[in-house]
This record gives structure tokens, C-alpha cells and sequence, in this order.
């Protein structure tokens, strides 16, 4: 039987495959984040063709339910960037993960933030033999990472959302950052968009803790910061950019 295709070539699977595929590949990646290359724009173009056969409905809109309410509505995937859902529960299109009842809401952080044109947001794990990160995390973190990114324009790689030996991670609370456009976040060539990246995260709704190179903050419901003190924690941040929600 001839497997369905997505208008883009390839069936969901075969696109699936080859994102991850790209994704374990270190030069493409780097490639695809960096802007200055002079093969940024294929990797782009390729990155937005795989994904647009992998996941076609989230390339345009998320179906959303306002939580016992059995009328859908169809909201741009920039609203849910822009962390604009506030209560609404997203139901699976993709790359949303199902959740109902008043708990926590859990959905993939979308590649695509503000559409296939960029910026671009990745899931490459730089320690080697681990899987990508590309794991459901909380609604509002997700939310968190999606909108800092759109609103800087920054390319941003998390490699760690989800695990098992580390909380917040393991209750999927918490994301790492280890590179902005291509570059790691402790070049010291990078320091003004790691700054730039997490004052805009400590901005964000729900989010109550920001560590990294620059800023090492707890963030308090009313969005007031207090300075971290654990020295061992400020250390082991220091070559990542980590973003905490709230229970």
C-alpha cells in the first residue's frame, strides 16, 4: 500500500526519521543555528521541509479547548509563543501532548515559534550518546522559551529538558540553554545575548528561577528577583542558561 505523503514528498515517518537523523548531526546543527554561514539558509529550508512534513498541523495552527468546554478553537501557534493560553488545555495536533483536569499542562516547546522563517529553536544534546531533548515540558515553560526567543530573534539549542536524575527536570520544569546562535552561551563573544536571553526569560509568566553566565536569580510571583547565593549551584551554571517554572 502506497503510504501517505504531506504534499512535501516524504511521508510523517520517513520526515520524522530524518529529523532525527539531523539532529545527531553536530555540523548541520551548528550550521543551522548559525546565521553568518553561507549554508544557513539550505539547513533552513531543509529543517522547515522535514518539519513540515512531520508535524503539518503545527506548522499552521494548535487546536486548543478552554478546559470543560467542548467547543475547540483554532489559535495561532504565535499566541501559544507569545504565552497566551493562559487556561487553555492544549489537545494533541502533533506536537502538543494531550492533558486534561485541572493539573499541569505538559506540550513540546514548538521549533517554530514564529513560523518556518525563524527564529529557530533546536533539541541538540551535546553529550555524546544521549538522545535529542525534544521532551513535553510545562505549558508556561514552554511558553517561556518560545516567546524569549521570538521576541530577542535569537536561535536558541536546549539540550536538556526531561530527566530523570535531576529536579525540577524530571517533573518537566526545567529547560537548559547551552547555545544562542550557534554560539555557546559562555563565549565570552556571547555575552550580551546570554544577558539579553535571560532578562527576557525572568520576565515570563510562571517562570521562578533563571540561572547562567550572566544572571543567577530567583523569581518571586510578583516578578521580583533575589540574587542566588549557592556558589556550587552558580557554578554548575555557568556554561548554560537554565529556566525553572513553578509549581
Amino acid at each position: 500500500m502506497r503510504r501517505r505523503t504531506n504534499g512535501h514528498g516524504l511521508d510523517m515517518d520517513s520526515a520524522r526519521q530524518k529529523i532525527d537523523a539531523a539532529k545527531s548531526n553536530k555540523r548541520f546543527m551548528a550550521v543551522l543555528q548559525d546565521r553568518d554561514h553561507r549554508g544557513h539558509k539550505d539547513a533552513v529550508d531543509q529543517w522547515s521541509r522535514l518539519h513540515g512534513a512531520a508535524f503539518p498541523q503545527t506548522q499552521q495552527t494548535a487546536t486548543v479547548q478552554l478546559v470543560g468546554d467542548s467547543q475547540g478553537a483554532a489559535i495561532p501557534r504565535s499566541a501559544m509563543a507569545k504565552g497566551l493560553l493562559g487556561p487553555l488545555a492544549a489537545q494533541s495536533t502533533g506536537r502538543a501532548t494531550t492533558a486534561t483536569g485541572a493539573g499541569p499542562q505538559f506540550r513540546h516547546i514548538d521549533p517554530y515559534p514564529g513560523g518556518p522563517q525563524g527564529p529557530i529553536i533546536t533539541f541538540h544534546n551535546d553529550v555524546a550518546g544521549d538522545p535529542n531533548r525534544d521532551m513535553p515540558v510545562r505549558e508556561e515553560l514552554a511558553a517561556a522559551v518560545e516567546a524569549a526567543a521570538l521576541r530577542l530573534g535569537l536561535n536558541v539549542n536546549v539540550n536538556s529538558t526531561r530527566r530523570s536524575n535531576s529536579a525540577p527536570h524530571s517533573e518537566g520544569r526545567a529547560v537548559d540553554i547551552n547555545r544562542i546562535d550557534g554560539m555557546r552561551v559562555d563565549d565570552p563573544r556571547n555575552r550580551a545575548n546570554a544577558e539579553r536571553l535571560q532578562r527576557e526569560l525572568m520576565s515570563m509568566p510562571g517562570v521562578n528561577q533563571v540561572l547562567g553566565p550572566v544572571y543567577n536569580v530567583n523569581v518571586d510571583p510578583t516578578g521580583g528577583v533575589d540574587p542566588v547565593t549557592d556558589q556550587v549551584l552558580i557554578e554548575q551554571h555557568r556554561n548554560h542558561v537554565h529556566v525553572n517554572a513553578r509549581r
